[in-house]
């Protein structure tokens, strides 16, 4: 205490306590890490209202998402009990990429919520299949375009990584053929083959991907590959299909070359002309096809 003219003086020494438990606070922020752990500890304390730790108060804190970019789900060991009024997590797991915000709550105290952060893809490990053809027509693009992503062992995909992923055709019909590019290299973590395509009908096909490096080959989900015929032209002992896209397919008795695969062997399943030609009408006689 002072007073103009006069000494100053001091009390004697005395301690100013914490208020009731009012709420409860973060005071070391979440930190984002690639995908599994948020590795740094994350430690929420209980306050007074006018923001003092109560080294005295020992709720139970959980913790959960608040906010998130993506379906993830917070796992690990989400609820602690305060011991000297701070709650420290150190198990904390985040399996997906992506912007976060934690929500801090205990009974009967005013909630808070973490500052936003963010969990990057761990160092790929695998290829996985993102999307895949469904239903297909014989000779026309395979749609949905088949996509493989380079991906962390949580699935998370990778934009940082380049690998060159090989396609290759398996199951259905056992004469049927792949074409289109079935190579591609990754462009920020995924492969995107647009142009696929097979040639002859069949059932549960699987679209194999492959790529050097370690990493195990995956597959499709099975599809099917139909032809929609638009036309019939029937000769003596072989007939002839055009597809609503204008592909021609023959079938039957080729002694002669009648079915236009460049052989002289019967089919009993339609088989593509060997042209890479588009028809508008067919015509079949007795030994001959003419388009």
């Amino acid at each position: 205490a002072t007073a103009a003219d006069l000494g100053a003086v001091e009390s004697g020494a005395f301690d100013v306590l914490a208020a009731f438990a009012h709420q409860v606070a973060f005071v070391d922020e979440p930190e984002g890490d690639s995908a599994s752990l948020v590795l740094a500890p994350v430690e929420v304390a209980v306050q007074d209202r006018f923001g003092n730790l109560v080294p005295g108060a020992s709720p139970e804190v959980a913790l959960s998402l608040a906010e998130s970019t993506n379906a993830a789900s917070l796992d690990g060991t989400t609820s602690v009990t305060a011991a000297a009024g701070v709650a420290r997590f150190t198990a904390l797991e985040l399996r997906l990429a992506g912007t976060y915000r934690l929500a801090a709550s205990a009974a009967g105290l005013a909630g808070a919520r973490s500052d936003t952060f963010s969990i990057v893809p761990a160092l790929p490990n695998r290829l996985a299949v993102l999307a895949g053809p469904g239903q297909g027509e014989g000779q026309e693009p395979l749609a949905p375009a088949l996509q493989v992503g380079l991906v962390d062992r949580f699935g998370n995909v990778n934009p940082a990584g380049s690998v060159t992923v090989s396609v290759t055709l398996a199951g259905g019909n056992p004469d049927a053929v792949l074409s289109g590019t079935t190579s591609r290299s990754t462009v920020s973590g995924v492969a995107t083959f647009d142009d696929l395509v097979v040639d002859r009908a069949g059932g549960d096909y699987v679209l194999l991907a492959d790529a050097i490096g370690g990493f195990q080959a995956q597959g499709s989900a099975p599809f099917d590959v139909r032809l929609t015929f638009d036309d019939i032209a029937v000769g003596f002992s072989h007939s002839c299909g055009l597809t609503v896209a204008g592909h021609a397919y023959c079938w039957g008795r080729n002694n002669r070359g009648q079915l236009g695969d460049g052989t002289q062997v019967s089919r009993s399943l339609p088989t593509p002309v060997d042209t890479g030609i588009r028809f508008e009408d067919l015509a079949a006689g007795e030994t001959h096809t003419c388009g």
